[in-house]
């Protein structure tokens, strides 16, 4: 009788994870903390579980890579601690809680329900976009304006950067639903994630993120690659080069838009700030980066602290006669600046070296999913603060979190049969 209560809680365990984490992966694209509170949820039924803090010790112990967040959520206490704008430093601890919280609810829960992670974040992104393009056009019928279906006027729940990344990882895993579901020969979810892929590839171009469309790209030429080489079919190659065709003859609005977003850049050295200019991001970047750089300058070895980054960096806007950036609050756009001006020297040194073992180690372990998003990662982070906004931490935590627990098979991820 013992044997069969066992069985009956652990399927009921299974059942409740499965929709918490079916849910948290869901609304992740969504914002609003959401996932946020429904981690929040899970985190009080660990409490009270003792089933569920003993898997978490268990899995603690067998990933340990995942106590770099902790290391990382760490350092931003320890700035705390020099700081003397404390009101600022507790709402970016604030902001960095899902690093200590979101880990310790994901190796709590049942692995066999994580796998459904991926699928319902898949489900999110997609939802996501629909509400978007349905949104610009409810508003191009009245305004009768094409500029509503790009970039800002397109993305309604983050900033288009963040969410491209969001729409990236989306993208990569659809990929694989997609090549196993030919191997299989699922041929309703070969055509299900093939029109995923299209809507995906189709919203990075719309967002009109630069750091995006290029991550976008040189992502299309690493799966084509493994298309030809590692599955030999060249479905998805053939996919890629007729859905090219059809955004440059067929759409050619999207590319033009795209083209012009790239134009501009090029047009930096021409512009010339001043306190009251609304530059574009390129010449923004400029002068923001610049005064990340002099923060560091001022305070070499420790940084400036958690709490005083933001107050130190509107001295230096004011400083180079960037009130724009002033009024916008602006952060470095560059998490690598970032932590160089909040933590100096040795936070930085800490912060690569941990990430740098951890990039090589995963290179060598052939952990190609987890390679593919720590990529797009480590270049998006060099365009934005992306750990400044819980949007960021959440995207970086869970699937950090996820793609390193070691006892999960992920070819389950992607599998396409009934269960």
């Amino acid at each position: 009788m013992g044997y069969i209560k066992d069985i009956y809680c652990n399927s009921k365990r299974h059942d409740y994870d499965s929709v918490l984490i079916a849910l948290i992966s869901f609304f992740l694209p969504f914002r609003k903390e959401i996932s946020f509170v429904l981690c929040l949820f899970g985190l009080i039924l660990l409490i009270f579980s003792k089933v569920r803090r003993n898997v978490l010790i268990e899995n603690l112990v067998k990933n340990q890579s995942v106590l770099l967040l902790s290391i990382l959520f760490t350092l931003y206490l320890v700035g705390l601690t020099y700081s003397t704008n404390i009101s600022f430093g507790f709402k970016d601890i604030d902001t960095k809680l899902p690093l200590l919280l979101l880990p310790l609810l994901l190796l709590s829960i049942n692995q066999l329900s994580l796998t459904k992670a991926v699928k319902f974040f898949i489900y999110g992104c997609i939802s996501t976009s629909f509400i978007c393009l349905i949104n610009s056009f409810i508003i191009y019928l009245s305004s009768h304006n094409s500029t509503v279906f790009f970039y800002d006027d397109l993305s309604i729940f983050m900033h288009t950067s963040y969410f491209s990344m969001y729409i990236l990882m989306a993208l990569i895993f659809s990929y694989f639903f997609f090549q196993n579901s030919l191997k299989n020969k699922n041929y309703k979810a070969v055509f299900l994630y093939a029109f995923f892929i299209f809507v995906f590839l189709l919203m990075i171009f719309l967002l009109s993120s630069k750091a995006g469309v290029a991550i976008a790209l040189f992502l299309i030429f690493i799966l084509v690659i493994h298309d030809i080489f590692f599955i030999k079919k060249m479905v998805f190659t053939t996919m890629m080069i007729t859905q090219a065709l059809l955004f440059t003859l067929a759409i050619p609005s999207v590319t033009k838009y795209v083209f012009n977003r790239f134009e501009s850049a090029n047009e930096v050295s021409k512009v010339k700030i001043t306190p009251t200019s609304k530059t574009n991001s390129t010449t923004s970047r400029l002068v923001i980066y610049k005064s990340t750089f002099q923060v560091f300058q001022d305070n070499k070895f420790f940084g400036v602290g958690t709490g005083d980054i933001k107050d130190e960096l509107f001295k230096k806007y004011k400083l180079n006669n960037f009130q724009y950036g002033i009024d916008q609050k602006y952060n470095s756009h560059n998490q690598y600046l970032q932590f160089l001006a909040t933590f100096g020297i040795f936070g930085i040194v800490i912060i690569l070296i941990s990430l740098i073992f951890l990039f090589i180690k995963k290179s060598f372990s052939l952990n190609f999913i987890f390679f593919l998003f720590l990529l797009i990662f480590l270049i998006n982070i060099s365009v934005e603060s992306m750990l400044e906004t819980r949007a960021g931490v959440e995207f970086f935590t869970f699937f950090y979190t996820i793609l390193n627990i070691k006892n999960i098979n992920y070819d389950s991820f992607f599998s396409t049969s009934h269960r």
